[in-house]
């Protein structure tokens, strides 16, 4: 029995080694030119920022298609700071990122894509996010762990990775093209693209755009109300802004996209501030997805933006 146990213990002793091993490499050595790496920047400017701060969140539409510097000139008392990064990160996690740190006078806006309201796009890349930000791990939504653990296979492998870049002296190895840390600007707008063109073969259709699943949409709307309301407990502000798209994707999908955007207008507790109809853009302004815009695309979507924002604050003042 002694021998069972002392057999038992060596290979649990041996497992968490392996276990500490793995998770030192991951945490300890993220690439520091990777797309997400830009999550640090981001952090830094957000917590440094001075008070009022106009915060931007959402998906990779955001973090592609905006033009933070007119925001910044149309709005000085405000300091912007674009958080956006990907979908994949799964939109109570995206929220969550910001809900605790909300100070009196901030204001957010929330895009997010359409198909927020269709299902939670978790992507198994959080992890590589949280190589970058591992205090969020504390604010993970419960909902959301089953996934990450069944997708917990990515540490490990994410770990193999940077022993071969310890091994071949490529620890932080260059990221090509536009896609990567360098990419962002002071406010955290993805900007290296925006002088490009459309990538050849991009097909603008939203065939995973289903919406069976009314409880979701509905648990969506919900939650996004309950941030809502601690943002106003901080003494901040919440506006939601539908996310431009493709006039090809329009033409195919609007009824659907009509159908997601209703759950948004009836549901929400805080202002929806255009409609889905004038976010309507020619493909030629975007890059690479439905909702990956290029520069004179963002400079037109932030425009209306900040057209909206002073019509809000405008509104807001009139009825104190």
């Amino acid at each position: 029995m002694r021998k069972f146990i002392c057999e038992i213990v060596k290979f649990v002793s041996i497992q968490a080694v392996i276990t500490v091993t793995i998770l030192s490499v991951f945490f300890g050595i993220p690439e520091k030119y990777h797309y997400l790496a830009s999550t640090e920047d981001k952090a830094f400017r957000f917590y440094h920022a001075e008070s009022p701060r106009l915060i931007l969140i959402g998906d990779s539409g955001v973090a592609y298609g905006m033009k933070s510097d007119i925001l910044a000139k149309q709005f000085p008392q405000f300091t912007v700071v674009n958080m956006a990064l990907m979908a994949g990160l799964g939109f109570r996690n995206i929220m969550a990122e910001v809900e605790e740190d909300l100070r009196p006078g901030d204001v957010v806006v929330m895009i997010f894509a359409h198909q927020v309201f269709d299902r939670n796009i978790l992507h198994y890349q959080y992890w590589n996010y949280i190589a970058y930000r591992p205090e969020m791990l504390k604010r993970m939504k419960w909902r959301d762990v089953p996934f990450l653990m069944d997708n917990s296979w990515f540490i490990f492998n994410r770990a193999l990775h940077v022993y071969r870049r310890i091994m071949t002296w490529k620890l932080h190895p260059p990221r090509d093209g536009p896609v990567n840390r360098a990419g962002f600007d002071e406010y955290g707008d993805l900007i290296a693209h925006h002088g490009g063109k459309t990538v050849p073969g991009t097909k603008f259709e939203m065939v995973d755009l289903k919406l069976d699943d009314p409880r979701f949409s509905k648990e969506v709307v919900k939650e996004m109300n309950a941030f809502a309301d601690t943002a106003r407990a901080h003494g901040a502000q919440v506006y939601y802004m539908f996310p431009a798209i493709p006039d090809v994707a329009w033409e195919a999908n609007g009824e659907k996209i009509r159908e997601a955007a209703a759950y948004a207008i009836d549901g929400l507790n805080f202002p929806v501030i255009n409609s889905v109809e004038e976010m309507v853009y020619p493909a030629s302004e975007f890059y690479d997805t439905n909702y990956h815009m290029l520069g004179e695309g963002a400079t037109r979507r932030t425009k209306l933006l900040a057209e909206r924002l002073q019509e809000q604050f405008d509104q807001e003042e009139k009825s104190k």
